[in-house]
């Protein structure tokens, strides 16, 4: 910890006893009057971490933190206090202290000033935690010989649960101001309860226990809370609570009574935007020498312990717009084909269908505290923790600390991180950020993807900043990254609680990145709507545009800027790939089909580009890729034939890369869809009455692509619509105790996520009655590149059931 220490010193000694968080460069957020003036007055708050150990310094959301940025956000100054005692004199520069579970008991002297700090009208916050001597070793207690004086004592209990204002549980002060709810929990730790005598009042119970009071000496103020999670556990994470912005609205009604102030309805709208250290001093021109990737790290496959193959993830890492994506599939002191072989498969992926994605093999070593390293070109199988860093610092990778508050075992690494030797720590892990942010001032950082699953990725984020890339073509290279996450070069962005986490230079590099994006796709939609308006075909210029666009969605700016540069590139504008019929509809099983392209080039020279069949879902092509060219002022058809398979949702992606050009614009993808018409029906006869299952039969990856699955029925008393269930080879509805010879006549509907909708109509007698071939109406209407919309009528045959 010895560069730890001396960090610390030297910014004791530059800011005597000012913490870091007072002065201008450092300060997180900024001053947000929400109120009118003559009501609200801005006041300046001090969290203290001079008394944190065993690690605990993890859970002290100091200025680094969402607390510290919600509270700046409105209106107040806050700042952390690393190392400085609190009777030096520190305390005249604030009116309120905040104190989480000091695991370092507070001296008498700083006792009698704290004492005569909340007298002479300070605020002061007390936060317990759960007591666990066998695992974190945390403990309230310390906190007592303050607290008792107010007549509140913090107790070694465990209090977990949920606080309900409908349930009697909050009682009504300005403290529980716009508050449903409150939750103890708070990640792997939890709550205490209080015993609350006169002077202080209870406020909020958790299993009839207290949970929240407060007290009022001299002319300050005193809260007490049993727990943590109402100051970390913000934005997101809340599914338990009874409005979202509890725990929100809470936090600032703490502050705002301790300091006299009306209560508010809290602002937590925008980013949560963190600069820590100033970082490089590197002028505009210097920084634009410095290229921006955006990319996942930490995430798993069906290798360990992930929902989806390597080639479910690879498919959804391009769909939500990352440059990079590190697979670290767990390993363990064993041989076994986990750790980089998820990794292994990705690289191959992208290399075989030459996406424009870099897949980067790593492993979470997972023996140990759990380790990430990347790259990695080789298992590392070991029990113990330094063999294990210095085993990926031997393949020339980056050993990162993960989720370092996810179980008390990991306490013991935390406290000796430097002797390990490891090279940054996950400040974000799958929207867990509690005081870790606070580490980012001394330590390099990420954040983890760490989802498991492929309808979660690309939430967690990383920027990494890089001056000349290794790659071919100006392509970033997992050394790259490694070396970008080492010197700090790099910024967190994630969309759970919506962060932008870095160093103040590169934090604001992205967000000009993210103003430069927007104001390209701007103009490049008005370009695209004046050449449409004077009949030129543009329908590739609009893929690339609408590619920027979900860019943006995924908060990478850097992307969606390069994408809007080709949409209004000279090349797109003259030359044109529209897909004629984007919705195949409703295609019969084992049934001939044909895609059509039309292809313009109204340029003076000729065009070919790569075509390459990514997914091709429920279809079979002849060929892997295509070649799609154009000689000069020319238009024709391009028709690539196909053949349906016997059942599924048909999802085609052809990956658009490599033009023969001088200009190369980023690879994109064209999106085909359809539905193969297969329902299957089955008539079990029950003693109550028969038991008939309705089905549509459909591929394991289809569910990626579906949106939702309904079934509209009518048994002769009116029409019912529910959602179907998966039952693994299919979406299902089952109809329980039917007697023999209902009708059931039935439509389902199936939504995709690219706006087509798909209908299917039948009829159905249960116990195998006679039914005739019924012919029905099926509207098939989806706006894809072309503004195609299709209306079918299709004759569904029923075959009969006994």
């Amino acid at each position: 910890m010895t560069r730890r220490l001396s960090l610390i010193l030297l910014m004791f000694l530059m800011l005597s006893v000012i913490p870091i968080g007072v002065t201008g460069q450092y300060r997180v957020g900024s001053s947000v009057d929400t109120t009118p003036a003559q009501t609200f007055q801005s006041a300046t708050v001090l969290v203290d971490e001079s008394h944190t150990a065993n690690a605990s310094e993890m859970w002290t959301p100091g200025n680094a933190s969402l607390f510290g940025w919600l509270l700046a956000k409105n209106g107040y100054n806050v700042s952390t206090n690393w190392n400085a005692s609190l009777d030096s004199g520190i305390l005249d520069s604030y009116d309120v202290l905040c104190l989480f579970f000091p695991m370092i008991p507070l001296t008498a002297s700083e006792l009698t000033t704290i004492q005569t700090f909340v007298t002479n009208g300070g605020g002061l916050l007390m936060v317990g935690v759960d007591y666990s001597p066998q695992s974190w070793k945390y403990t309230a207690a310390n906190l007592n010989p303050l607290s008792q004086s107010y007549g509140i004592t913090f107790n070694n209990d465990l209090l977990l649960g949920l606080a309900k204002r409908s349930a009697g549980d909050i009682a009504d002060h300005q403290l529980t101001y716009s508050v449903e709810s409150l939750y103890s929990k708070n990640d792997d730790l939890k709550g205490c309860s209080l015993t609350v005598t006169s002077p202080a009042t209870s406020l909020v119970t958790i299993k009839d226990k207290d949970f929240v009071a407060y007290a009022e000496s001299g002319s300050g103020r005193v809260v007490a809370v049993g727990s943590a999670g109402p100051f970390t556990q913000l934005r997101s994470r809340l599914t338990t609570l009874v409005d979202s912005e509890d725990h929100l609205q809470f936090s600032l009604n703490v502050i705002d009574w301790l300091t006299g102030n009306s209560q508010r309805q809290v602002d937590a709208s925008g980013k949560a935007v963190f600069r820590i250290r100033p970082g490089p001093d590197l002028n505009t021109t210097e920084l634009a020498e410095y290229k921006a990737f955006n990319g996942i790290i930490h995430d798993h496959t069906t290798y360990s312990d992930g929902q989806n193959t390597a080639f479910e993830m690879v498919t959804k890492a391009v769909e939500v717009a990352a440059d990079f994506f590190v697979i670290t599939d767990h390993s363990y002191n064993n041989p076994a084909k986990n750790g980089i072989y998820g990794g292994l498969a990705g690289h191959d992926i992208q290399t075989t269908y030459g996406l424009d994605l870099e897949v980067i093999p790593g492993a979470e070593l997972s023996s140990i505290p759990h380790t990430i390293g990347f790259p990695l070109h080789e298992q590392i199988y070991t029990s113990d923790t330094q063999v294990a860093v210095d085993g990926i610092h031997a393949q020339g990778a980056i050993a990162i600390f993960a989720h370092p508050t996810i179980a008390s075992s990991y306490a013991r690494i935390w406290e000796h991180f430097e002797d390990y030797g490891y090279d940054a720590f996950e400040v974000d892990n799958y929207g867990f950020f509690h005081g870790l942010g606070e580490q980012a001032y001394f330590w390099p950082f990420d954040c983890a993807s760490d989802t498991h699953n492929a309808k979660y990725l690309g939430l967690m984020r990383n920027v990494v900043f890089v001056k000349n890339p290794s790659g071919p073509n100006g392509q970033v290279t997992a050394l790259d990254i490694a070396d970008a996450i080492r010197h700090r070069r790099n910024v967190v962005v994630e969309l759970m609680n919506q962060i932008v986490f870095g160093d103040k230079v590169w934090v604001d590099r992205y967000l000009d990145l993210w103003d430069q994006a927007e104001s390209a796709i701007t103009t490049v939609q008005s370009e695209i709507n004046a050449l449409e308006s004077a009949g030129a075909s543009v329908t590739l210029s609009k893929v690339y545009l609408k590619a920027a666009q979900n860019a943006m969605t995924w908060w990478n700016p850097s992307r969606a800027l390069e994408l809007a540069q080709n949409a209004q590139s000279e090349l797109l504008k003259g030359f044109d790939i529209t897909i004629l019929n984007q919705n195949l509809g409703l295609m019969e099983p084992t049934s001939a089909q044909t895609i059509r392209l039309n292809v313009t080039n109204t340029l003076n020279y000729g065009v070919s580009v790569n075509l390459t069949t990514y997914v091709g879902t429920s279809l079979t092509f002849a060929h892997p890729s295509y070649i799609v060219q154009a000689a000069p002022h020319t238009t024709k058809i391009m028709e690539i034939p196909v053949t349906t398979t016997e059942f599924g949702y048909s999802k085609v992606i052809f990956n658009l890369h490599d033009f023969n050009t001088t200009y190369h614009p980023k690879p994109v993808w064209l999106h085909i869809s359809g539905l193969v018409r297969a329902v299957n029906i089955t008539d079990e006869l029950r003693n109550d009455g028969h038991r008939v299952t309705i089905k549509l039969l459909w591929n394991p990856t289809d569910y990626l692509y579906v949106s939702s699955v309904t079934i509209q029925y009518n048994l002769g008393d009116g029409v019912h619509e529910e959602p179907m269930v998966n039952y693994g080879d299919g979406w299902g509805y089952r109809f329980n105790k039917l007697a023999p010879g209902t009708n059931i006549t039935y439509t389902i509907t199936l939504n995709d996520k690219y706006g087509h909708t798909y209908s299917i109509s039948g009829r159905y007698a249960v116990g195998g009655s006679s039914v005739q071939p019924s012919i029905d109406p099926m509207i098939i209407a989806g706006i894809g590149i072309a503004g195609v919309v299709v209306v079918v009528v299709v004759v569904f045959l029923l075959k009969r059931r006994s």
